[in-house]
């Protein structure tokens, strides 16, 4: 199983959202919220689309999601299973609070929850698992951590899945949002964003102002006021960031996300790296555009001695970037 898309929000404003980051469709004109938990915010949006790929643009059979949602009215369609221009799987939101799995666009009914699930303005974690088969096919819904759906022997359409869409006509909020590639669950999951707050010895790209690295790379949402920048083959920085908030149960993976861009006309790539002990991950090498990007690595193991992260192991790591060309 691999984590192919994971966000908790915490980092976009008006100027840097989702569409940088690869989103095929973000609500435009977003706003922002205090997250879930009190801490970080999460996207509220009104009558507009939220949609990502499900496994780097290609089609899978077989998936798992899960965010915290948050909703003002009851009656219509939450989640819709994309391949290409056509949906092959919903999720609704009835009136009566249940859950209803659909093949198609709330086209044919697969089979609904209890009644009374779902309140409006309440804060809840969703879970789905699906194999896409159009005989053996399987939905489950699973809502703050009990399940509510279980179909199976289901067709659950033709096509396979490239992309997941949240929608809701009137106000939601959305977030700690995963997906994976394989139809089993993580369980209710919460994102943490930890901000650079130390320069290492590690330090060869150079401020646009001062002495401190870290300093042009901590804003609370990203800025493009202050930065670093790097022209050598192999320069490296990285930085030391905040503890976790909390103490989690499991860690099921890290990611580094970065705001980037070239500013002359040769070709530029780069890469985001971690840190831990004295062993580096490396993350996909990008090719920069003359416009800022948002790039994100998923590291689901700890990349000394591949195994597991830990709180302590998060919280020692270091986060860097690397000039590769």
């Amino acid at each position: 199983m691999s984590i192919t898309w994971m966000d908790g929000f915490d980092l976009y404003n008006s100027t840097y959202n989702g569409a940088a980051k690869g989103y095929s469709s973000f609500p435009g004109g977003s706003s922002y919220a205090t997250g879930r938990l009190g801490v970080g915010q999460c996207l509220s949006a009104s009558n507009a689309g939220t949609k990502w790929p499900v496994s780097a643009g290609s089609a899978i059979t077989n998936l798992s999601f899960g965010f915290a949602f948050q909703v003002s009215s009851l009656g219509n369609t939450l989640v819709t299973f994309w391949n290409g221009g056509s949906v092959i799987d919903s999720l609704r939101i009835n009136s009566s609070g249940q859950l209803q799995a659909y093949r198609g666009d709330a086209a044919t009914l697969l089979g609904s929850s209890a009644s009374g699930l779902v309140a409006v303005d309440t804060w809840n974690y969703l879970e789905v698992e699906l194999t896409r088969d159009a005989s053996a096919g399987v939905f489950k819904a699973y809502l703050n951590g009990v399940q509510v759906l279980n179909l199976t022997g289901q067709n659950t359409g033709a096509s396979d899945i490239d992309s997941l869409q949240v929608y809701w006509p009137q106000t939601y909020k959305l977030d700690d949002l995963y997906t994976t590639n394989t139809a089993t669950k993580l369980g209710e999951c919460r994102i943490d964003t930890l901000r650079p707050s130390a320069d290492t010895a590690t330090k060869d790209w150079t401020p646009s102002t001062g002495t401190a690295n870290y300093a042009m790379v901590d804003e609370t949402t990203f800025d493009a006021s202050d930065y670093v920048t790097g022209a050598s083959v192999g320069n490296k920085d990285y930085y030391d960031c905040a503890n976790l908030s909390f103490t989690p149960a499991s860690v099921f993976a890290v990611q580094v996300t970065t705001l980037a861009k070239k500013d002359d006309a040769n070709t530029r790539t780069f890469r985001g790296n971690i840190k831990s002990s004295s062993t580096e991950g490396n993350g996909a090498t990008r090719g920069l555009g003359t416009s800022y990007s948002i790039y994100s690595d998923i590291f689901e193991t700890d990349p000394n001695g591949s195994i597991a992260w830990t709180a302590t192991s998060v919280n020692a790591a270091q986060v860097g970037i690397e000039v590769v060309s």
